[in-house]
């Protein structure tokens, strides 16, 4: 951000963050993506039962007390969830990808070898860099509502910010109503 600050270059950055992203995750496209990933049968199975089978206790005193079934969703702060929703994260970065590829998306370019980057992840937490240009800005959008619909990931807009580099407030408060995000300076 700072290069293209300097350069002079326009662009935007978006902060995604997903609605309850491992409560909503739908099983049946997870275990579509690892079947895709060439995972077996019994560990997508396994995988399942982990889901699905989870209880929790309450502890009063030391003492378990009464037990609550965990009905859907990857579990915050169990390992095994980061690890699964990056698989379902990976799901984004090549429709991402792919869309950079058509000349859909233009990717910032930086360092010494004006090397490409698109967006960064890491677990549930999705950045993504663009041009300035509306029509760019509507193919991301469309690409988020796409993957919102497969995999049960919608963006919180509520906790989503759109930060513009060279761009002038007006320009960029058009920009975010066009998105449905909130602008930031």
């Amino acid at each position: 951000m700072d290069e293209k600050s300097r350069l002079g270059e326009e662009g935007v950055v978006f902060k995604i963050d997903f609605e309850k992203a491992y409560d909503h995750v739908k099983w049946d496209f997870l275990d579509h993506v690892l079947e895709n990933k060439g995972f077996s049968s019994k560990w997508r199975s396994w995988m399942r039962g982990c889901l699905s089978s989870v209880s929790y206790a309450i502890l009063v005193n030391g003492n378990a007390k009464g037990w609550v079934k965990e009905s859907r969703g990857l579990r915050q702060g169990d390992l095994l969830s980061p690890f699964l929703f990056t698989i379902i994260a990976d799901v984004l970065s090549r429709m991402l990808l792919k869309a950079e590829e058509r000349s859909l998306l233009e990717s910032f370019r930086v360092g010494r070898n004006r090397c490409r980057v698109s967006h960064l992840q890491f677990t549930d937490d999705t950045i993504l860099f663009a041009s300035s240009s509306e029509e760019e800005l509507q193919t991301l959008k469309c690409l988020l509502l796409v993957f919102g619909q497969v995999s049960g990931l919608k963006v919180n807009l509520d906790k989503s910010n759109l930060f513009g580099i060279n761009l002038d407030q007006n320009h960029l408060s058009r920009l975010a109503l066009l998105l449905d995000y909130k602008a930031l300076d």
